[in-house]
């Protein structure tokens, strides 16, 4: 698919994937009108957001920017996170691996969204959480 203007391709994603732009905002920790902003080509995504981005709609960072700015926003997210690679936190994107979050629930989205925008510590305090929460509901000890 062409895209005509800067930002339809994040907003292509984002719907395919089935989430709202409040889910996405959300999961960034910013407000709805500044996701928007980036879907209608008013303003541009940090490399850092990028990064949140691609983990949230588990596609690499240059899949949501127009050709044009591919190597200006891959150049500036390799020296925003040099110990941690292009993708940070060391999860490169491998394309054969798993699938893209399109049969999901609305709250399973929201569930994934804010888990992807985690960082590694965070993540595993959430999954530590949950699986106790689990526990908890199921009877085990």
């Amino acid at each position: 698919m062409r895209y005509q203007k800067p930002g339809e391709k994040l907003q292509d994603i984002r719907v395919r994937a089935g989430f709202t732009q409040k889910q996405v905002a959300d999961a960034l920790k910013i407000d709805r009108s500044t996701y928007a902003s980036y879907e209608i080509g008013r303003s541009q995504p940090s490399p850092a957001t990028l990064l949140q981005l691609s983990k949230i709609f588990n596609t690499a960072m240059e899949n949501l920017l127009d050709d044009e700015l591919i190597r200006v926003y891959v150049q500036d997210a390799v020296k925003f996170s040099p110990s941690h690679g292009a993708y940070g936190g060391g999860n490169a994107y491998d394309p054969g691996a798993g699938e893209q979050v399109f049969d999901l629930s609305k709250d399973e989205h929201a569930l994934l969204a804010l888990y992807r925008a985690a960082d590694p510590e965070l993540r595993s305090r959430m999954l530590a959480q949950l699986k106790e929460m689990f526990q908890e509901g199921s009877g085990e000890a």
